[in-house]
């Protein structure tokens, strides 16, 4: 209750004293303000008294203590230059006092001072020391000179940690800037990238070092009404993350982790990149060698492909690239390997009489040109000048420049697409070819899909024989038998006079045919038969044709019903026929001399 009165004293004390003051201050009336504190009221008033009297060392105390505790008031970090000016006045006003205050002083104005009054120990009587009053304006003017410096240094680290953030944050944006995504920004790492990631991470060491500099001489002012602990934030994406802004003002400080993002790539990119890129030079060096030991040696080099393919899958490229652009150069250049161990391979092949050995091998050829074909066509639609800065190193270690490794490309594919056209025209040949059994000036249906004017097969065994009727005149019938040779030339054949009336021209829709031979093909027996029964039975015509005799034999029977299956008897040679009679079937036994048993 008593405070409550106090201050509504000093309220109606300085209502009325305001109209005083308009016209003169009085130091007496100022006091009363002054002594309780009111520094807000009394200071313009104070001001105001010491532009007309300088002989009050009390107000030059009482000045001080206004700046004072302004100064101790300033936000160390906001108001710095208010804070420094306020304390150069308090020190200022203080000295004045100090300077100006003297026994004389303390005697004439005691009521000024009670605040520095004192019990004396030795009379227990309270008392003014002037000495009291000197060594706490010593105090202040020190403890006032030396916050201001510890202020200046705070705000020197406290700056120094700003500057250096944001130069981390401006040599951040500047290596982002560089690659639009991850992926190049590995791809094309080179030793300005590792240079400019060294320094960030120096530089963000330097700044936390700044910043516990400051925390310490912000700690040692006391209260300042800052308490600020750093709260790292880390990189994840960089074209997404280190962007924002810092306000350095508040407790949770978030700095981005620029040391640890810069750090970690550094890793990756010394660890992982940089030796990747040395590998995939080695790797093209050791296709180009493969490829000379192919020209200089005409060997296959096939198996040794998987060990290298095994070496171009264990780079871990396709980790920072899903479809990197060297995998597909060394993927044209196995692909060469292959077609070219293929050619090794096949030489001794190729001037072989078979035809279809020869068509298999065209064929693969074709197969193997095609896969060149379609990897140099997929390299053609790539952005070069985009992956030649992907793969800057190893473009430039492996072929000089991209437009070399361009024209290599184009210059394969060329070859490829010329070389499966001409083996195209061959396999055409080889097929046409294979459609006939050639004897001289005739050729002889050896597939059923074509069809002669002169030869009319009965049966075709693929890649065996061929036999069938041929009518020189419309009264006359021949029986013809061809072997069909891989290289389409006749070989074994044989061409004989049959039966005109069981086997002429007419009757040719009702002439059948089957066959059966040894295992080693050098025995054939060919049976022809007539569907249309003559005195009851079925006309049949059968022979034996060997690679030694050609035709051994040519008999005409009788049988009871069709024939039909033929089965060559590997112990004796003979031939079995089995026959479909009106009451079943039957097996007839004809030797191999032609007699029937």
């Amino acid at each position: 209750m008593i405070l409550k009165s106090k201050n509504l004293f000093l309220i109606l004390f300085s209502l009325l004293t305001c109209t005083c003051f308009a016209q003169k201050v009085k130091y007496k009336d100022l006091f009363v303000l002054l002594q309780a504190k009111q520094y807000d009221q009394a200071e313009p008033h104070l001001k105001r008294y010491l532009k007309e009297s300088q002989d009050n060392p009390n107000a030059f105390l009482f000045m001080g203590y206004i700046y004072e505790e302004k100064a101790l008031a300033n936000d160390v970090l906001k108001e710095t230059k208010k804070l420094y000016d306020n304390s150069d006045s308090a020190v200022y006003y203080f000295d004045r006092a100090f300077k100006e205050i003297d026994e004389k002083e303390l005697k004439k104005n005691e009521e000024y001072y009670q605040a520095y009054s004192r019990r004396d120990l030795r009379t227990g009587k309270f008392g003014l020391k002037l000495s009291d009053i000197q060594l706490d304006l010593e105090k202040k003017m020190k403890a006032l000179k030396d916050r201001r410096q510890r202020v200046l240094s705070l705000n020197e680290r406290f700056n120094e940690t700003q500057d250096i953030y944001k130069n981390c944050d401006l040599l951040f944006k500047s290596i982002a800037e560089r690659n639009k995504n991850q992926k190049e920004f590995y791809l094309r790492a080179d030793e300005r990238l590792t240079n400019d990631l060294g320094v960030l991470s120096r530089k963000y060491d330097s700044c936390l070092i700044s910043f516990n500099d400051y925390r310490i001489f912000l700690e040692g002012l006391g209260k300042t009404g800052y308490n600020q602990e750093l709260d790292p934030r880390e990189i994840i994406d960089f074209k997404k993350d280190g962007y924002s802004s810092v306000d350095f003002y508040q407790d949770e400080l978030k700095f981005w982790d620029y040391k640890r993002w810069a750090v970690a790539n550094l890793d990756v990119i010394q660890k992982e990149i940089l030796p990747m890129t040395d590998s995939l030079v080695k790797l093209d060096a050791g296709l180009n060698a493969l490829r000379e030991k192919i020209k200089k040696d005409s060997v296959s080099v096939v198996g040794k492909l998987p060990a290298i393919i095994g070496k171009i899958n264990a780079t871990g490229l396709s980790k920072f690239d899903p479809k990197p652009m060297p995998n597909e150069v060394f993927s044209l250049k196995i692909k060469e390997l292959e077609y070219a161990s293929e050619l090794a391979q096949a030489r001794e092949k190729r001037d072989s009489a078979s035809l279809p050995l020869k068509l298999a091998l065209y064929s693969r050829e074709i197969i193997l040109l095609g896969r060149i074909d379609s990897v140099a066509s997929l390299l053609m639609q790539r952005d070069f000048d985009y992956e030649a800065e992907n793969y800057k190193a190893f473009i430039q270690n492996s072929y000089g420049s991209a437009s070399v490794l361009k024209n290599l490309i184009k210059s394969t594919g060329d070859f490829a697409v010329a070389e499966k056209a001409e083996k195209a025209k061959q396999v055409k040949n080889i097929e046409q070819v294979l459609n006939w059994v050639l004897d001289q000036t005739d050729s002889i249906p050896a597939v059923s899909t074509v069809t002669s004017k002169k030869y009319f097969p009965l049966s075709i065994v693929p890649e065996s024989h061929t036999f069938g009727l041929t009518f020189p005149d419309s009264t006359t019938s021949f029986a013809y038998f061809y072997a069909i040779s891989p290289s389409r030339q006749a070989t074994i054949k044989t061409n004989h006079k049959l039966d005109s009336v069981a086997f002429r021209k007419a009757n040719l829709p009702l002439t059948k045919g089957i066959s059966t031979k040894d295992a080693s093909k050098d025995e054939f027996f060919v049976v022809m038969y007539s569907e249309q029964k003559r005195r009851n039975k079925i006309p049949c015509q059968v022979y034996k044709v060997t690679r030694t005799d050609g035709l051994a034999w040519s008999k005409y029977y009788a049988l009871e019903g069709t024939p039909i299956e033929a089965t060559y008897g590997k112990e004796t040679g003979d031939l079995t026929l089995k026959i479909s009679t009106d009451i079943g079937n039957k097996v007839v036994t004809i030797q191999k001399d032609g007699k029937q048993l």
